[in-house]
Formats: structure tokens, sequence, C-alpha cells
């Protein structure tokens, strides 16, 4: 960090690492777990780039509006929407809007819903698991119209599971593979690439 003479340093906390980092140069610590808008508008007071933060934050939405109105125009923004990940005896089936995977793309930008049985725990403030273990015996009531999977290198091969080919939407075509690397972060960039690709996958499952 010395070697890199930066002129700002930011952080996600006040630690042991803030303390080492002020030497260096002016710290700033800006909390990850604080929404986009809050995050963007901090990084923007501490670069002097008020104006373009505003300017970014105002095109994000617009294109969440946007992807919003196709989902409405394809006859989908009603249907419901699971994200799981995993394999063999038990699947992970995201329980919040912010746990990654495409959650926040999903449930919180472009306001669409899961089933009931997991939307009680991702409206429910008090819940603090992001994600539960389901058997595979069970999945079918965890799975809506559309089962986003999260997919990465190594991951079980579920073709010719029995109990997982029959649930409608992987039966029915509604099944769609997200890259786990591709959803990992929540800045607005990333934010704004999942956006186009769960759009136009989502659109595409009605052609």
């Amino acid at each position: 960090m010395i070697q890199l003479k930066p002129d700002v340093i930011i952080i996600p906390s006040k630690d042991e690492l803030y303390d080492q980092m002020q030497k260096i140069a002016p710290t700033i610590m800006i909390d990850f777990s604080i929404s986009l808008d809050e995050r963007l508008t901090k990084i923007g007071e501490v670069l002097g780039k008020e104006k373009e933060a505003k300017e970014l934050l105002a095109s994000f939405y617009t294109k969440v509006e946007d992807s919003q109105k196709k989902l409405k125009e394809a006859g989908i923004s009603d249907k419901t929407v699971s994200i799981m990940e995993g394999g063999k005896g038990k699947m992970s089936v995201v329980t919040s809007y912010t746990f990654g995977r495409g959650s926040q793309a999903i449930y919180e930008y472009l306001g669409m819903k899961a089933p009931d049985i997991i939307q009680k725990k991702i409206d429910d403030k008090y819940n603090t698991n992001e994600v539960i273990d389901v058997s595979l015996e069970v999945l079918t009531d965890y799975a809506g119209d559309y089962v986003f999977r999260s997919s990465y290198e190594g991951m079980v091969d579920l073709t010719d599971h029995p109990v997982w080919a029959d649930i409608p939407a992987i039966k029915e075509g509604r099944l769609i593979e997200i890259d786990f690397g591709f959803c990992y972060y929540n800045d607005i960039y990333s934010l704004s690439k999942q956006l186009d690709f769960i759009v136009d996958q989502l659109v595409a499952t009605t052609n």
C-alpha cells in the first residue's frame, strides 16, 4: 500500500487494518452492507464526484424501470422465482435479497416474488438465515415458476435425478443457470450487468 502512494484509502470496517491504513493516507470507512444508494453517494462525496454519482444512480434506476417494463410486457413480472445451489441429497435455497446469486437484482430491483414459503422469510426483517438447506424430496415446494441455479465448476449434474427433473420449472424449460462469480458482487456495474442477463434469460423462456 505504501508503494502505491494512494491519496485516499477506502476500507469496509474500522479495525486494526484501518489504523494501519490511516498512517499511509487519509482513510475512509464505507460499510459494504449499506444500500447501493448510500454507498455510491458516499464514494461520490469522498472523491468529489457527487454529480457523477447522482447521474450513475439515475441511469441505473432508469434501467430498473425499463427492465420491469420488459418483464411486464412479456407477462413474467407476476411469476415466482427461486434461487438454488447445490445438488445430490439437498439444495441450498436463497431466502434473502442480499445473499448474491442474483437475489438483489431479482427480488429487490425487479421486484419479483418467491414462492410463499420463501417469500415469508425474505419479508421477515428478523430473518437471519439468508439461505436454507432443503432436501430434494420436498424441493418442489420451494420451486417457483422460474428457477435460477447458481452454477460453478464441479457442481453436481442433476439432469437425470428424478425429483429434480420432475419439478415443473425444470421439466418445462424454465431453469436458468446463473454463474456464481457473475453474481458475487453487488456494486452498481455488476448489478447492471446482472439485470441485463436475468431479464434477457427470463424473456427468452417465453419464446
